[in-house]
């Protein structure tokens, strides 16, 4: 990308509204957060595994998130989704996703054999804001 083209990514953002910045910024944040370690294993002398969001029920996080980040950025780049679902509403189907995922993670997680991560905390919380981001009421 060329200095221009950021210039205009970060003129953009800054136009958007203010739910856009957050739900955008939630997504962002939650799919960061899927490459630190969501829990980890102990086996004692025999070592241990840690997991990030790569794995299992995580991937729904990723590809919701990646999704919600997809949904911003492709008008930027002149692409228009011709979807039978409205924006707004896809974004909350995808927000809920992107929460099921380190939801479902902890009913995974052996409740008390696995440890819980630093990945998955901030994913939870990042996409929980972002669901309630997506929910607010809104001043007519």
């Amino acid at each position: 990308m060329q200095k221009t083209e950021v210039k205009d990514l970060k003129a953009k953002f800054a136009k958007a509204p203010r739910r856009q910045r957050q739900v955008l910024v939630g997504a962002a944040v939650t799919f960061i957060a899927t490459f630190l370690p969501w829990s980890s294993v102990s086996m004692g002398m025999l070592g241990g595994f840690n997991y990030n969001g790569w794995h299992g029920v995580g991937l729904l996080t990723v590809l919701a998130a990646a999704g919600l980040i997809l949904l911003w950025l492709l008008p930027l780049f002149g692409v228009n989704l011709k979807l039978s679902i409205p924006d707004a509403d896809l974004q909350k189907y995808l927000a809920m996703a992107m929460v099921a995922g380190p939801l479902l993670w902890f009913l995974q997680s052996g409740f008390g054999f696995a440890y819980l991560g630093l990945g998955f905390w901030l994913a939870l919380i990042a996409s929980g804001l972002t669901l309630a981001a997506l929910f607010q009421k809104t001043k007519a």
